[in-house]
This record gives C-alpha cells, sequence and structure tokens, in this order.
C-alpha cells in the first residue's frame, strides 16, 4: 500500500480526502490511501512523514511557503511563485511542485473574454494568492495583491487604495484569504461591499461553502462568482500525476 496526505492546519473543512478516495473508487485502484494530516508546525516534519510512511503529499495553508527549506529539489515554477502545495518522495529526496496556478488558469479561461481589460485584485498575499499571481501573469491580466500590512512593492497595496481602484475601473476580484471558510461562514475579506458591483467576476478560492458570504453579495449585485471546487479537483488531479512520476 502507498500512503498520500493532505497536510495543514486546519484540515475539517477539506475535501481533499473525499476526492482522492473518489477518484481512487472510480479507477480500481486498490494500492493507494490519501489522509488528512493536521500540523500546527511543521518542526519534525520530516520523522512524521517518515511515521506515515508518506510517498507523497499535498500541503495547504498555512504551509505552503514554510515547506520550501525542507526539499531536495523545487520545480521551476513553484520556485518562481515562492510556495508549494505538492511534494512527492523518491528515493528519500522531496521534490517540490505548484499545481495551484495552473488550476486557477484553468477554471478562469472560461471567463477570459470578460476579464480580459480587467484589473485582478487578490485579496492576501501567502502560497495561494502568489500562485493566482502567477497564472494572471500568464494571461497577460495585470494585478495587485491586497494587504493589511505595508509594503514597499508595487504589487501590494492597502484596502483602501484596493477600494479606490475598484470604483475606477472594472476589477476582477479574488479572495485568496481563508476568511469566510467553513466554520466561520459569516466572516468577509472584503470589507467594502457596498461598491462590489464595479466587479467584473468575483472569484473565491473557498469552496467550502459553496457560496461564501463574499460570493452571496457578488451574486446579489448580479455580479458572476466562481468558487474554489474546481480549482481544488483540478491541481488534485495535477497531483495525482505528479504522485506517480
Amino acid at each position: 500500500m502507498k500512503h498520500l496526505a493532505l497536510i495543514g492546519y486546519p484540515l475539517q473543512h477539506s475535501f481533499s480526502k473525499k476526492y482522492f478516495e473518489r477518484l481512487f473508487k472510480d479507477n480500481g485502484i486498490t494500492y493507494y490511501d490519501y489522509s488528512l494530516l493536521e500540523l500546527t508546525v511543521l518542526d519534525g516534519i520530516k520523522e512524521i512523514v517518515a511515521q506515515h510512511l508518506l510517498c507523497g503529499f499535498n500541503i495547504t495553508a498555512p504551509f505552503k511557503q514554510q515547506i520550501i527549506p525542507h526539499l531536495d529539489n523545487i520545480s521551476a515554477e513553484a520556485q518562481t511563485i515562492g510556495a508549494v502545495n505538492c511534494v512527492r518522495i523518491k528515493n528519500n529526496k522531496w521534490y517540490g511542485y505548484n499545481t495551484d496556478w495552473q488550476a486557477f488558469m484553468q477554471t478562469l479561461n472560461p471567463w477570459t473574454d470578460r476579464i480580459k481589460d480587467s484589473l485582478a485584485l487578490i485579496l492576501g498575499t501567502g502560497g495561494a494568492a502568489r500562485a493566482v499571481a502567477y497564472a494572471l501573469r500568464k494571461m497577460n491580466i495585470e494585478y495587485r495583491m491586497v494587504s493589511r500590512w505595508p509594503s514597499k512593492d508595487a504589487c501590494f497595496i492597502s484596502y483602501d487604495a484596493a477600494k479606490q481602484l475598484m470604483q475606477a475601473q472594472h476589477t476582477l476580484l479574488v479572495n485568496a484569504t481563508p476568511i469566510g471558510m467553513y466554520p466561520h461562514i459569516d466572516a468577509s475579506p472584503w470589507p467594502y461591499m457596498e461598491i462590489i458591483d464595479k466587479c467584473t467576476l468575483v472569484y473565491d478560492l473557498i469552496y467550502n461553502p459553496s457560496q461564501t458570504l463574499l460570493l452571496r453579495a457578488a451574486s446579489s449585485a448580479n455580479i458572476p462568482i466562481c468558487n474554489g471546487l474546481d480549482m481544488l479537483h483540478i491541481q488534485a488531479d495535477y497531483s495525482w500525476k505528479i504522485f506517480q512520476l
């Protein structure tokens, strides 16, 4: 039996285990299993992975950036993004990849005509946000990363600055934070709901619940919405191909 897992914290919202179990069942695969491994820190990660006999794992918040120093090799895309969500283990070597950017770009492709002249506002600056930014660069879509913390980088702006930009032009709003995720479903990452009608599309990477408070507000304003469920499935499919290398 070969063992795979999702590592992160918290994981009570995650559908990853169910998705992989369905993938295994549908394809008659009986020699792999997939588990959820909640860790609050990465201390001793090598020993923990060895104890669970993992041959690979997905990694989610808050560890997509923290895992990098533990790797023996990292793909060019993951290196550029600065975040890893998939680790393959072979001959005791850890190989890091990022499949989030491919999945995000693939789910955004049907909306290309609608968003091509939009400025993307990415809420968050963590691993998921960095993958989104990388995909948007590939698509030649201008973006800003919205943060509560000041930065000298021109791509990082405050929420007040983001509000002004949204009022001035059409925007693609992407939530790449965990705010609004189960069980905290009454929270929103965007404090200016009254001007959300300027958006060409509101995309929330959260998939549990299927419609966050942010997406419900956008839908009420007749703005097209997209959640992160398809992105989850696609990045898992890419990860599965990597695990089999």
